[in-house]
Parts: C-alpha cells; sequence; structure tokens
C-alpha cells in the first residue's frame, strides 16, 4: 500500500495544507514537490502570510491530496470513485539557502506560472516531514501507514 500511496502523491500537482493558528484552523492551495521516498515534501509560502506565521506557531499540518479533478472530466462523480491521502507532519523553513535556491529552481520548471512568486523576496521554502498517510478509496476503504 505504501508504493501505491508514494505513486499517488508524486502523480499529483496541488494539495489543500491545513495549519492552525491557537484553535483557529486555515487551509491554502498549494503546488508541492515530493522526494522520491515520500518522507518530505517541499511548498513554497509568503512570509507575511497567515500560513507561515501559524506554521512557525505550530509546526504540526495535514495535507490533502486527491484526484476528483481528474475523474470528474468537467462533470459530476460519485464519491465512491474518489481517491483521497491524507497526510500527516509538521512543517518547518528550509534554512539551508543553497537547498532552498535548489528547490525553488525545481518550482519554476515544475510549475512555471510560479515563476513570479518565487522571484519575490519575502519567499520561503518549507519542508514538512511526512509521519503517517491515510488513503481513502470511497467512503469505505481506508488504509494507513505509519511512516515515524
Amino acid at each position: 500500500m505504501l508504493d501505491e500511496m508514494r505513486k499517488f502523491i508524486r502523480s499529483r500537482r496541488n494539495c489543500v495544507m491545513a495549519t492552525v493558528d491557537g484553535d483557529s484552523p486555515h487551509c491554502s492551495l498549494m503546488s508541492y514537490l515530493v522526494e522520491d521516498d515520500c518522507r518530505f515534501i517541499y511548498v513554497v509560502s509568503k512570509i507575511n502570510t497567515k500560513k507561515y506565521q501559524s506554521i512557525l506557531k505550530n509546526p504540526k499540518v495535514s495535507l490533502l491530496i486527491d484526484d476528483r479533478a481528474s475523474i470528474a472530466g468537467g462533470g459530476q462523480i460519485g464519491l465512491g470513485e474518489v481517491k483521497a491521502l491524507t497526510i500527516h507532519g509538521e512543517c518547518f523553513p528550509l534554512e539551508d539557502p543553497g537547498r532552498a535556491g535548489s528547490i525553488k529552481r525545481l518550482f519554476s520548471i515544475r510549475y512555471p506560472h510560479l515563476e513570479g512568486l518565487l522571484a519575490e523576496q519575502d519567499i520561503a521554502v518549507l519542508y514538512i516531514e511526512v509521519h503517517d498517510l491515510r488513503m481513502m478509496e470511497g467512503a469505505l476503504k481506508a488504509n494507513y501507514v505509519n511512516m515515524d
């Protein structure tokens, strides 16, 4: 199941990242890059955002990656057909400037529409250390993998 989950993560481009500030949750649509073993996921963020400030206070995050857009083809779909992967982990700013620069270059190749954002001075590269994965296939079939 872990191999199927890794393949699913690598095959997608966007996720919803949930952060929390005190008792207030916040969700953000994010593009991401992932290491081959899926233990680390990278995102970028402006540092003056609620998301970034929340991560500095509480690094626990949840990501949701699903395939509803690829299945839908513009029409309605039954929820029984959708795969959704929830990732729990901790998110931190990438402090190594050389590594952060390399990740930004990879982002600009995979996501050319983000070049303007990536050129900004107040952009941080964040990495998510993945702790566990939960794949839902429809409403009833669930699989869980602990990555620690």
